[in-house]
């Protein structure tokens, strides 16, 4: 009697290991698989992090966009020095074009004229501010954008805006 369940529990065991096997192929195709596209554009890794654009311009609402990072293993981008700054404005002007621009997770929303990150609460740096900004102009920018070089604006550079406008926005894998 001992025997057959030894034996019955070598078979289950085998079973359970083919059933992770194909459980994992099923993800890793549906994870590739054309009727699941991607909602993002992957940048190449910097610090050991990629960045993550989405392809869709919609209104944008940071909470939504947060989570939106969270179920693909990001969160908001944070802008921790210039050279981030660089490498995430340069990989949002080849994806969508001089005078693109994105939103980040810093904000004010908390107390005016005090930019934090979204998920850190890090201050936002002050030098990579475009000229004259943040303005909160119209009262009510308390969000803020990456502003890819324009004709304007030869450098890529923060602006403060409304945070219900139609665009795209950056995440970072954790």
């Amino acid at each position: 009697m001992l025997d057959n369940l030894e034996k019955a529990v070598k078979k289950i065991s085998s079973f359970l290991v083919d059933l992770s096997k194909t459980v994992m192929m099923i993800q890793h195709v549906l994870n590739h698989h054309a009727l699941f596209p991607s909602p993002f554009l992957v940048s190449k890794m910097f610090r050991g992090k990629k960045d993550f654009l989405t392809k869709i311009k919609a209104v944008f609402d940071i909470s939504t966009a947060d989570a939106n990072c969270k179920n693909y293993g990001g969160y908001l981008v944070e802008l921790d020095d210039q050279e981030e700054m660089n490498f995430v404005g340069s990989f949002v002007t080849r994806a969508g074009g001089w005078g693109s621009y994105v939103f980040t997770g810093a904000n004010d929303l908390k107390e005016e004229n005090r930019f934090v990150q979204y998920r850190s609460k890090k201050p936002l740096l002050s030098a990579i501010w475009a000229s004259g900004e943040p303005n909160n102009a119209r009262k009510r920018e308390d969000c803020v954008e990456i502003m890819a070089p324009s004709e304007e604006n030869i450098r890529h550079r923060l602006n403060d805006v409304e945070c219900d406008l139609v665009s795209r926005y950056v995440c970072e894998s954790q």
